[in-house]
Order: structure tokens, then sequence, then C-alpha cells
């Protein structure tokens, strides 16, 4: 857990470009009130497919990698 993150912390005290735009942080608040419904996870899916190729590259790397 403290390696995750630990990893986390590095990769955003980078200072890079957000990983979600500024124009979806409304969308992600109103999806993560959503969790417990059952069609929560296809619109989050649907959202993430929306993002920049780069950024979702990105997440999907990130979220791969952690699983692991």
């Amino acid at each position: 857990m403290n390696a995750v993150a630990t990893a986390l912390k590095d990769f955003f005290m980078k200072r890079l470009p957000p990983l979600f735009p500024a124009d979806c942080m409304e969308e992600i608040a109103r999806l993560s009130r959503l969790y417990t419904d059952t069609g929560a996870l296809a619109e989050m899916r649907t959202f993430l497919h929306r993002l920049p190729t780069a950024n979702y590259a990105i997440m999907h790397f990130m979220i791969a990698h952690f699983v692991k």
C-alpha cells in the first residue's frame, strides 16, 4: 500500500498537465456520487473513453499497474 501511495504522490508532484481536464471535474464528481448505482460503472467507462487518447492511456496504464 505504501508503494502505491508513494508512486501516486510522485506522479502528481511532477506538476504535469492534469489527467482530467478542468471542464470534466463536475462530471467526475457527479459520477462518483453514483458509485452504488448499477449503471454508474457503464457511465464511468463511457466518460473515460471520451478523455483524450493520451489521458486515457495513462489512466489505463496506472490502474493496470496498481492492480498487479
